[in-house]
């Protein structure tokens, strides 16, 4: 019943507001959507997330301090059920609309200092839901 609910919402948006992105960041923002709740957390399942760490560039190093600046893309991928099926095609979100949707709580524990929990508007982030629920977000 949840299901059919949800698909007859979803088939509502896309047609009130012309596109599926729309409907998507109407859904985002409705209050509907909880970013503050990781996906899965009604069955008690964890959240499987993929991480990758790409290292572009070494900066200064200095030795006797026993400091290195690093920069870094860290791209994760994981699932999300609550948005899947507002698109037959993937939706990529930049800047603000990432706020929106649920995202890993990263850090590193070793860190003196770190860019990680600077806003996205202020990081060169990217974000895209697949179809099927996918997400796929790199950050810098």
């Amino acid at each position: 019943m949840w299901a059919y609910l949800s698909l007859l919402v979803t088939f509502l948006l896309c047609v009130k507001f012309g596109t599926c992105n729309k409907a998507l960041l109407a859904y985002l923002s409705s209050g509907q959507y909880d970013k503050t709740e990781r996906p899965g957390v009604d069955t008690g399942k964890p959240v499987e997330l993929g991480v990758d760490i790409h290292f572009d560039n070494f900066g200064r190093i200095e030795e006797m301090n026993m400091e290195v600046d690093v920069f870094l893309y860290m791209r994760y991928n994981w699932k999300d059920p609550r948005l899947a099926n507002f698109t037959d095609k993937t939706i990529t979100f930049t800047r603000g609309d990432i706020e929106k949707v649920w995202r890993p709580d990263t850090y590193c524990s070793n860190a003196r200092e770190s860019d990680l929990p600077l806003e996205e508007t202020k990081t060169h982030s990217m974000l895209r839901i697949d179809r099927n629920g996918s997400i796929y977000y790199s950050r810098r």
